[in-house]
């Protein structure tokens, strides 16, 4: 049972996009997120910003293997809302089975707030 979104099913070798979300109640100026990913079945190819996104953006993928760490900074940025496209990440998976994506949204800032949460868990779903 998926605890999210489930993406799944892929075909082995085949990219899939996993679209990465914010909910900002004020105008979302800058974002962190961590997203985790078991390694040995899903291979992560690229991180690109989001269809709403057109502040800076950053991504560092595999540092450390299975980590994906997505930036993004606007100070001039307006958006808000409850689903705010931020990024995307591509995988591909490796083999058969269900892999669980999950994370930690380390830090959002908005006109309203900033909200620094080392420890605030993200269930994105199973693959």
């Amino acid at each position: 049972k998926a605890d999210g979104l489930a993406v799944g099913p892929i075909v082995v070798g085949t990219p899939v996009i996993i679209p990465i979300y914010i909910r900002s109640d004020g105008q979302l100026k800058s974002f962190e997120v961590l997203l985790l990913v078991e390694d040995s079945m899903l291979g992560v190819e690229a991180c690109t910003s989001g269809q709403d996104w057109t502040g800076g953006f950053s991504c560092s993928i595999n540092d450390p293997v299975g980590n994906i760490f997505i930036i993004g900074a606007d100070i001039t940025s307006t958006l808000s809302g409850k689903r705010i496209h931020v990024g995307n990440v591509r995988v591909n998976a490796k083999q058969s089975g269900v892999s669980r994506i999950s994370g930690i949204r380390v830090k959002v800032a908005s006109s309203l707030s900033s909200n620094l949460c080392p420890a605030c868990p993200i269930v994105a779903g199973n693959i």
